[in-house]
């Protein structure tokens, strides 16, 4: 169940890159370049799609992990339990992803640093 859902936020968090691309910018409400968070290279001035894309993508990766881990703690569990609880993690990632793409949609910065 963390394949699929992971393969299918895949798909979904590819929306952030398309958007890059219909943009043609990865900032919005500035232009590309300007003061950025070291090491990650996003805006602190406006908001920048690649942290949206960057949840998304990555689902593919942490969803089946979780589900991994998931039947390792929960071993002793009912199946239903333990695809309800990857299900759970597979909605929370959605939940992360909704509301960076918003948060980079409104301009907003993930993270902002006093002074700049």
């Amino acid at each position: 169940m963390g394949i699929r859902l992971g393969f299918l936020l895949f798909i979904i968090g590819g929306l952030g890159g398309m958007l890059m691309i219909m943009n043609q910018a990865h900032t919005v409400g500035a232009p590309d370049g300007g003061p950025e968070l070291p090491l990650l290279s996003w805006s602190i001035k406006a908001d920048d799609l690649r942290a949206a894309h960057l949840a998304g993508v990555f689902a593919i990766q942490a969803l089946p992990l979780a589900g991994w881990l998931i039947s390792r703690v929960m071993r002793d569990r009912q199946l239903a339990v333990q695809i309800g609880a990857v299900t759970a993690v597979a909605l929370a990632w959605v939940w992360i992803f909704r509301s960076l793409l918003m948060q980079a949609v409104a301009g907003r910065p993930v993270f902002t640093v006093a002074g700049l």
